[in-house]
């Protein structure tokens, strides 16, 4: 398709949809996006009841890739443009009340732009209510024990296989080339903990491996088939234990981690890969303890986990994330991660920030979510697709612009 060149003010001139008075209506409530897109350089359709107006420069050229923002209802349009907040963009998106055509990359990256302008970092009673809930996971088992994002790893194990590797790996990859597939990166990454720990004086094979948040068990079937560990994984999701088991015939532990020192046994090598955000300050150093209690002194615990990246203040991005995607998910930086290690009795061997990896993951995510549409949306339904495919497109971007951060530790006891 060629490139054309659009006058806003042609555009309007020749709709009949719209009155004058919508008009000034979108054109003044649209005027902080216009800026934003004009300093950018980019351009964006805003669309009401089938007519459309252009925002940006005045040399902004159109293609099939220009996002077009599109509301049929003045109700919600206005409720999203008087703050201009990514969350209300980002809710009415998911809720069905706006739709997006065009390039859904180009998109996200207008409204992370929108975002830089009009995010608002946390509130008080935001702050408070966090205090809280730390608080209560602290001292109250019954809700230390809750798994606020069981909803979402319980869904249907058909949907994740559409959207991810064949090993079934939901955390990041380790990308030796940007080119590299998910099941390559997958692979790496595995290998990648060998090598690490092979560098320290451990060979795998025929050690004692445990995989705490093992998810659907296929980390300890590769560890088992490649490095011949004798492994055996842990997971408080009742779906992701029958689905373990039959998929992989895995050796599962079911239940919190709290119950893993009843077992019996001690390991060599503990990994604990994309699960400690899911546990408050207080529940982390639980876990590292116990983790502690069930490693050998000669050991290693790997630890994978998503940090608080330089610049964060807790806006809509991870408001987002709390609402519908991970409630009760929890950031540290890595210098508090770091510290948290130490006063839990070990000492850090390696780091490593690769937070690049993640930006690479999420995109091949987005890929196959893209692809599988029909099959996912009817496993889950539209709502949660567009869960599923919005919250992974902000990801990647924030990701690969080196906005998000992810590091990986090999630890030892001291």
């Amino acid at each position: 398709m060629s490139l054309l060149q659009i006058n806003a003010q042609e555009v309007l001139r020749k709709s009949h949809q719209l009155s004058f008075q919508d008009t000034a209506l979108i054109l003044r409530m649209t005027r902080q996006l216009a800026n934003v897109l004009e300093a950018s350089h980019k351009c964006a359709r805003i669309s009401l009841n089938g007519a459309s107006i252009l925002l940006g420069p005045p040399d902004c050229l159109v293609d099939y890739e220009t996002p077009e923002f599109i509301f049929e209802s003045k109700q919600v349009f206005l409720a999203v443009f008087e703050k201009s907040r990514l969350l209300s963009f980002a809710l009415a998106y998911v809720d069905g009340q706006m739709k997006i055509n065009g390039s859904l990359e180009k998109a996200v990256e207008i409204l992370d732009l929108l975002n830089v302008q009009t995010d608002r970092p946390r509130s008080l009673s935001e702050r408070l209510g966090s205090m809280w809930f730390q608080f209560c996971k602290a001292f109250i088992r019954r809700q230390a024990l809750k798994f606020e994002s069981s909803d979402h790893y319980g869904t249907s194990a058909q949907a994740y296989e559409l959207i991810l590797d064949s090993r079934m790996q939901y955390t990041c990859g380790r990308f030796l080339t940007d080119s590299a597939n998910i099941e390559e990166a997958q692979v790496a990454k595995f290998a990648f903990i060998n090598d690490l720990t092979a560098k320290h004086g451990l060979f795998l094979a025929g050690k004692d491996h445990l995989d705490i948040g093992c998810g659907w068990g296929g980390m300890i079937s590769h560890f088992e088939e490649v490095f011949q560990t004798r492994s055996v994984g842990n997971t408080n999701s009742l779906s992701q234990l029958e689905y373990a088991k039959r998929r992989f015939g895995a050796e599962i532990l079911y239940g919190d981690f709290s119950e893993l020192k009843g077992v019996g046994r001690k390991f060599n090598l503990i990994t604990i890969v994309g699960m400690i955000e899911h546990l408050t300050p207080s529940r982390r150093s639980h876990l590292l303890q116990v983790a502690r209690s069930l490693l050998h002194d000669d050991g290693f615990i790997f630890v994978q986990c998503i940090t608080k990246p330089a610049i964060w203040i807790g806006g809509d991005a991870y408001r987002f994330v709390q609402r519908e995607v991970f409630p009760g998910h929890f950031l540290e930086t890595p210098l508090e991660t770091e510290r948290r290690f130490r006063d839990s009795g070990f000492a850090v061997i390696e780091q490593f920030d690769h937070g690049h990896d993640y930006g690479l993951t999420t995109a091949h995510w987005v890929q196959n979510i893209q692809r599988n549409q029909l099959a996912l949306t009817s496993i889950v339904g539209a709502r949660q697709y567009r869960v599923y495919l919005g919250y992974l497109l902000f990801a990647s971007r924030m990701f690969s612009t080196g906005r998000g951060s992810l590091f990986r530790y090999l630890l030892r006891k001291v």
